[in-house]
């Protein structure tokens, strides 16, 4: 004897809630591909250099600082350089302490073509008058008019040197010749007190003693 079985109950499928309503648009973008995060941007120039002055000004306080402690009461005998973009210090040197080749570098770091080896003009030399600048101080207070050019050298700082000056010609008077008998005198020769030249009978004798000049 066969048993019929019961058919089962069919599944029921559940209904969406509101089926008129729009997709949910959380969904879509769980479904975008992920975006790559972006770079930070790099600074500004002026941005770049304010840092860069700040940071120089911390250092320059420090330089500062430490030397003041080295050299104590010292500190107060140095220069500050002419050649550092920021503040640094030196130690002065006297006119021709620096060497050639170091005082060459310096110019070089100043932006200064150093003087070549040229030699010295055997026609021409120094003004002495204003030293060679060509310009000598007039005594106004006037910033215009306080320099005025150098007359002797008119403004060149150079004059022509001149040749060795040469002695004035001496002229001898002719001596006229001695009578017969008489003696001969060179009046050429030193002569004494009394205008007599050597070989005269009465050189260096006084007159009263001879009677005559």
């Amino acid at each position: 004897m066969n048993e019929t079985l019961p058919d089962p109950d069919p599944v029921a499928e559940p209904e969406p809630e509101n089926p008129d309503a729009e997709p949910d648009e959380d969904e879509d973008d769980e479904l975008e591909p992920e975006q790559e995060p972006r770079e930070p941007s790099e600074p500004s120039s002026e941005t770049v250099l304010a840092e860069r002055h700040k940071a120089l000004a911390s250092e320059t306080r420090r330089h500062e600082t430490r030397l003041r402690t080295i050299y104590g009461a010292d500190f107060e005998s140095l220069a500050v350089c002419p050649l550092c973009l920021a503040d640094g210090w030196i130690v002065p040197a006297p006119p021709g302490a620096m060497p050639p080749e170091q005082w060459e570098a310096v110019q070089l770091a100043a932006g200064q073509a150093p003087d070549a080896n040229y030699l010295e003009a055997d026609y021409a030399e120094t003004c002495p008058t204003c030293d060679g600048w060509g310009q000598v101080l007039s005594g106004s207070k006037t910033d215009t008019q306080r320099l005025i050019p150098c007359r002797p050298c008119e403004g060149k700082g150079w004059k022509a040197k001149m040749g060795e000056p040469q002695p004035a010609p001496t002229f001898a008077l002719p001596v006229p010749p001695p009578p017969n008998g008489a003696v001969s005198i060179d009046w050429t020769r030193p002569k004494d007190n009394w205008g007599r030249p050597e070989g005269h009978p009465h050189f260096g004798m006084e007159p009263s003693l001879v009677g005559i000049s």
